[in-house]
């Protein structure tokens, strides 16, 4: 829905457009705070609609609803708000007659081609997807795995509100888009997705080579929420999205000379540190053993500072407090 029509449906679910410098979104007064904000105002808007075709996302980041205006409009009724449900669902159909809205079909994962060196992602495909985090605010998942404003800001995490996930962007060493891993907010199966794109993906990628500095000692974790935590006291981490390592993954690592693997407490962890000792075999290779059943990603800060600190360069402060890497 463009910026104009959006101010029509506004008015008819009884808000207005405020001005703001969000880019491409417009950001009003929530229509939902007498029912979900505290002492039913929003004093100081945090909700938007997203300028793009058709049925329009919104996202307010003070009661955390997310879905699109159809389903606002429906919310909105079932609390029996006084709206004009009428005119806002004509200007819902009129936008999606007009401009219907282009959602990327994700092929099943027989369809997904194999390929041998990492193929880039169009920027448009994040671009679509809304920041996770907004003024400070991170989605509500993230606030619930502890995740916090700079580092979401840093890794640039994404919410898909099509399928309710939370989606981490994956770049190659040149800063090439080359994935999209999505990480189901509810009970969705796969609990992981890894999104194609022209029916291919590229497992091969490290999320972290963009940044990594193989000169250095390089932590590995197993997956996106470790690395999120493990970036509050070391920032050069990468994560391979798994813990099953094979031969053109482990290769894009090669150049390491110094390894520290901070893999989970189980079967699956003591083989991928196996594999890791036995490619690096040049690499000074150290391994961080949490207890069992526990993992980076729930670890508290101070207590990775504390595993760390005599094996890599750690930070002297947490992230939380001091603003992005």
């Amino acid at each position: 829905m463009d910026e104009q029509r959006i101010g029509a449906f506004l008015k008819a679910i009884g808000s207005a457009p405020v001005p703001s410098q969000r880019s491409g979104w417009v950001v009003a007064r929530c229509p939902l705070a007498p029912w979900t904000h505290g002492k039913g105002q929003d004093k100081n808007p945090s909700f938007g609609v997203r300028i793009e075709p058709g049925d329009s996302r919104c996202h307010c980041f003070s009661c955390h609803f997310a879905g699109s205006q159809t389903m606002l409009v429906q919310r909105l009724g079932d609390l029996k708000a006084p709206i004009d449900k009428k005119t806002a669902l004509q200007l819902i159909a009129q936008a999606e007659d007009e401009d219907p809205i282009d959602v990327f079909d994700i092929p099943d994962y027989g369809e997904v081609k194999k390929v041998s060196q990492p193929e880039p992602f169009p920027e448009h495909l994040l671009e679509a997807m809304e920041p996770a985090v907004f003024e400070g605010v991170c989605h509500p998942y993230l606030a619930e795995r502890e995740v916090s404003a700079p580092i979401a800001g840093f890794l640039d995490i994404r919410y898909d509100d099509y399928r309710d996930r939370i989606v981490f962007p994956v770049r190659d060493f040149a800063g090439r888009l080359v994935g999209l891993h999505g990480r189901a907010c509810g009970n969705q199966q796969p609990k992981y997705l890894m999104y194609p794109w022209n029916h291919r993906t590229n497992p091969m990628c490290w999320l972290g080579e963009h940044w990594v500095d193989l000169d250095r000692p390089v932590v590995m974790v197993e997956s996106v929420f470790d690395l999120a935590r493990t970036l509050e006291v070391y920032r050069n981490v990468v994560t391979p999205l798994t813990s099953s390592l094979w031969e053109d993954k482990l290769s894009r690592m090669a150049g390491a000379t110094e390894i520290v693997t901070i893999f989970d407490a189980d079967e699956a962890g003591d083989l991928a540190r196996q594999k890791v000792k036995e490619k690096y075999k040049s690499a000074s290779v150290r391994h961080v053993y949490l207890e069992l059943g526990q993992d980076p990603g729930d670890t508290p800060a101070e207590e990775l500072y504390e595993r760390l600190e005599h094996l890599v360069d750690v930070e002297a402060f947490f992230l939380q407090s001091a603003g992005s890497p």
